[in-house]
């Protein structure tokens, strides 16, 4: 979708209900390298106002992504879903400036998330922000994920390994002798 222009915003508020092309998610997905995938439409809802020199977005994200468990490695799927809240400024560019520059003219500055296009405010970037800013460092397919046997590579969460109970050369076995 193209970035809405701060001065096409009605003072009574703008509409806002986007699916993110899947095309353009999954290019920028793989450009950046980010580590998952989408399992379903990313959706942004919700209302954008302009009072004076301000932007302000209040409404919801919905969006499930395809992860890789921390722990097994298994591939599961991760609602992303929740209210936000955003504002953004325009700002004119500092007075008593001699000559004009390509980068002279009102700019919008976010205040909560950096900066934004000169030529208007991308909500698609801002919901792929969210969406990155919502995974969890160590995704888990679940709280109680058992992960993988460090010995046989056999996932715990399909059943027991046939691993022997202790292993042989455990380099930590002489640390429970020691008394603190």
């Amino acid at each position: 979708m193209k970035p809405i222009p701060p001065d096409t915003v009605p003072r009574g508020g703008l509409k806002i209900d986007r699916i993110l092309d899947p095309e353009w998610l999954r290019e920028q997905i793989k450009e950046r390298s980010l580590g998952f995938a989408p399992a379903g439409p990313f959706t942004l809802q919700g209302d954008l106002r302009r009072i004076n020199q301000e932007l302000i977005f209040r409404g919801r994200l919905t969006a499930v992504v395809r992860l890789a468990c921390s722990r097994c490695l298994e591939e599961f799927n991760l609602e992303v879903s929740g209210p936000l809240e955003a504002q953004w400024r325009i700002v004119s560019p500092p007075e008593g400036r001699s000559g004009r520059q390509e980068d002279d003219g009102p700019r919008l500055e976010d205040l909560e998330t950096g900066e934004i296009q000169p030529g208007g405010l991308d909500l698609d970037e801002y919901v792929l922000e969210q969406v990155i800013l919502n995974i969890p460092m160590r995704p888990l397919c679940r709280e109680d994920c058992r992960g993988i046997c460090p010995v046989c590579g056999v996932n715990r969460n399909s059943g027991p390994c046939q691993c022997p109970g202790e292993l042989k050369q455990n380099p930590f076995k002489d640390l429970e002798k020691l008394k603190l």
